[in-house]
């Protein structure tokens, strides 16, 4: 079994203490990482797409067991090779978020989307998202989990 996690390095651990878990591919430190916890490998790359990980199982075929595992870390440059069917695919959702990326209104303030604000205390741009979604449905509530505001910047004061 293969697991996909967003957890921290000890919470990974954790996972690879199940006895049905082959390996760990995991995320949240944005630091690249390579350890193993009771023999199973965890595997952890870099944060802003810098660098790929390749890891190839290598099962056996009359046991359907784990019997290696290779694994490769290939930096991101401008000589990286287009895929063309993942770049069909991109140009999909790239027109969409295009008609996303319109500009909806103007703030007479610097709106806080900074990640070390958004993720530890109340922010003006984290009010504005909830009420935006409470006027959008209606609601009498509406809640903004801080970590899903990713601009991490202080938008300047619109004249």
């Amino acid at each position: 079994m293969l697991a996909l996690t967003h957890l921290s390095m000890r919470e990974d651990t954790e996972v690879a203490r199940c006895s049905d878990v082959d390996v760990i591919i995991g995320g949240h430190e944005h630091t690249l990482l390579q350890s193993a916890s009771g023999g199973t490998p965890i595997f952890k790359m870099t944060a802003e797409a810098r660098e790929l990980g390749r890891i190839d199982l290598n099962i056996s075929k009359t046991s359907g067991e784990l019997e290696s595992i290779d694994w490769e870390v290939i930096p991101v440059t401008g000589e990286t090779k287009e895929d063309p069917e993942f770049a069909a695919i991109y140009r999909k959702y790239e027109r969409l978020l295009k008609e996303l990326s319109q500009t909806v209104g103007r703030s007479r303030v610097a709106l806080d989307a900074r990640s070390a604000e958004n993720r530890t205390r109340e922010t003006n741009v984290g009010n504005m998202v909830a009420e935006a979604f409470r006027r959008a449905t209606g609601a009498d509530v509406a809640l903004m989990n801080g970590g899903s505001i990713r601009a991490d910047r202080l938008s300047v004061q619109a004249r």
